[in-house]
């Protein structure tokens, strides 16, 4: 009777751990079709991702020339600049094999000549190291609350609409994001095995966090808090944490070696990186950016009530799972008190958070399950469950499928691509705002806005031109008619300095934009797909920022 029984339960786990299973490869499966959708090859050949180029760029130096010095240091961004390094190699050594090319110089043509398959190459990293943090988080929140809530927190940011963007694009966030959450499970494991291990594992994830993104640094907050629990402030344990700090740093010399080497450029690029300033990005002061933390990226990605369930999860593991909560809850409001300090306020600076408040939301739709349950007894836990999942993620999911039409729509970029080449005679004069159509190199005579001086722009090394700079700081039409320009073409920037009236400098450069766009006739305009003017920060998932091309009315004759 005993053996029989053994063998039902034994019958009903495997059942239960092969459903969990293909549940888990859903999990998988959508948090990796949401991101290769309109994804890897999203603008391509065209290079509408001006940050992309960081980490792009030093990595195809370091394959050319054979020297590991990335050159840049702003996040650092060094992992993500390697990570592409062995990924052009590898796509190098490829193509040799397979007759594209058989030399570094001809390997450079070809990469310059159409991005496309090096930018997707580089994407994909990132599309599934943004679909691994869906998993992984996943396996912790199983570890800190069960399977029910992994699964949960593991959909929710399998369909999280700023985490699938940034899954989409060669940055940093999502890197340090998925080492945070790893980092979080060597902490929470350290609870139940006091193993060194924990500890070496712990210092290695925070050197290659802070290798990716300086402010990284801050997930050390997951080993140091679980310490303190286990040891209070016990000195003969301190030992541990320098252990640590030596793998910490270890680690962080072997992703950045040049961090150490290199000064002068470290120091350039950290100085240019704390400027304390940014058009649409300027914080107001640590209240006031704590505050638009809560009510802007967070409140938009959960609403009220995901917000309402994930502090309802906090305190229920706080209260219940004490370490765990406390371990988790520390990171997650240092961590934004942290990024609430700086000058400037960006919504990605949110994501490394995201995972621990999807986790905490899926616990507190179990808490706030069973307790409408007990207070509704004739409905059950699950159908509450159910319904409070479905509005945690629908709203997500709706918001990304809608995000991934509108970049899958034609882009107001390529529309004002085709109009100008079709329109405007070979060899105008022209000048092409930042952020506005790319040209084919040596097509037209492209003009820069630079200290109010109108200047030739450089054609640069690929295919097409990358427009740069913006005309409302000193753009008048006599400069640019002085200058011979016939045709200019506005991008975004208008309606981000219109965007902020209340700043004199903001409100002096849209009505400079507008007294230009006064005196010149308007020939063309490009909506994006929105059919609005769009959010100019969130061009690339709107369908491109809303262009305008003029023509002066009478360019004078440059000299020679």
């Amino acid at each position: 009777m005993r053996s029989s029984e053994h063998a039902e339960i034994d019958k009903t786990k495997i059942l239960s751990a092969s459903r969990e299973n293909w549940l888990i490869a859903g999990l998988v499966l959508v948090a990796l079709g949401l991101r290769v959708w309109a994804g890897p090859y999203f603008g391509l050949p065209y290079l509408y991702d001006v940050d992309e180029s960081a980490f792009i760029g030093p990595a195809l130096k370091i394959v050319w020339n054979a020297d590991l010095n990335p050159g840049w240091f702003g996040h650092p961004g060094s992992t993500v600049i390697y990570l592409n390094a062995a990924a052009f190699k590898i796509m190098a050594l490829i193509g040799d094999h397979q007759g594209l090319f058989h030399t570094m110089r001809e390997f450079r043509y070809y990469v310059l000549n159409d991005p496309t398959t090096l930018y997707a190459l580089a994407r994909s990293l990132f599309v599934a190291i943004g679909t691994c943090t869906a998993w992984f988080l996943y396996s912790l929140t199983k570890t800190v609350h069960g399977r029910g809530a992994a699964l949960l927190a593991g959909a929710i940011l399998a369909v999280m609409p700023i985490h699938v963007e940034y899954s989409q694009i060669v940055r940093t966030d999502i890197l340090a994001t998925m080492l945070a959450v790893l980092a979080a499970h060597q902490a929470i494991s350290l609870m139940d095995d006091h193993s060194i291990k924990r500890y070496i594992a712990s210092g290695a994830l925070i050197g290659a966090a802070v290798a990716t993104k300086y402010p990284a640094v801050l997930i050390g907050t997951f080993i140091l808090t679980a310490h303190i629990l286990i040891y209070s402030l016990e000195w003969r344990a301190l030992w541990r944490l320098g252990v640590t700090g030596a793998t910490a740093l270890l680690a962080l010399f072997i992703c950045s070696p040049y961090l150490f080497i290199d000064h002068a450029a470290v120091k350039r690029d950290i100085s240019a990186e704390a400027a304390g300033g940014h058009l649409s990005a300027t914080g107001e002061g640590f209240f006031s950016n704590f505050a638009w933390y809560l009510l802007k990226p967070l409140e938009d990605t959960f609403g009220w009530w995901g917000m309402g369930l994930a502090l309802i999860g906090a305190a229920t593991l706080i209260r219940h799972f004490r370490a765990k909560g406390t371990i988790l809850g520390v990171f997650t409001l240092v961590y934004l008190l942290a990024i609430s300090t700086h000058p400037l306020r960006w919504t990605r600076w949110i994501i490394p958070v995201l995972p621990f408040i999807a986790l905490f939301a899926a616990v507190g739709a179990f808490t706030a399950a069973t307790f409408l349950a007990k207070r509704f007894a004739s409905t059950p836990s699950r159908l509450w469950l159910g319904l409070l999942s479905v509005a945690l993620c629908l709203p997500m999911l709706l918001q990304t499928i809608e995000q991934a039409r509108f970049r899958s729509a034609p882009d107001t970029r390529l529309q004002a691509r085709e109009w100008l080449l079709a329109n405007v005679p070979r060899n105008s004069r022209m000048l092409i705002e930042a952020y506005g159509p790319q040209i084919p190199k040596n097509h037209y005579l492209l003009y820069n806005n630079v200290d109010t001086r109108v200047v030739r722009r450089p054609q640069g090394l690929l295919t097409n031109v990358m427009p740069s700079g913006h005309l409302g700081e000193g753009g008048t039409l006599d400069a640019l008619s002085n200058a011979g320009i016939e045709y200019f073409v506005i991008s975004g920037f208008y309606e981000r300095f219109k965007a902020t009236p209340d700043d004199e400098d903001s409100a002096r450069i849209a009505a400079n934009y507008e007294k230009l766009m006064e005196g010149a006739d308007l020939m063309k305009e490009f909506l994006p797909a929105t059919g609005r003017g769009a959010d100019p920060l969130r061009a690339n998932v709107e369908g491109g920022p809303h262009l305008r091309i003029f023509k002066i009315r009478s360019p004078k004759t440059p000299p020679l």
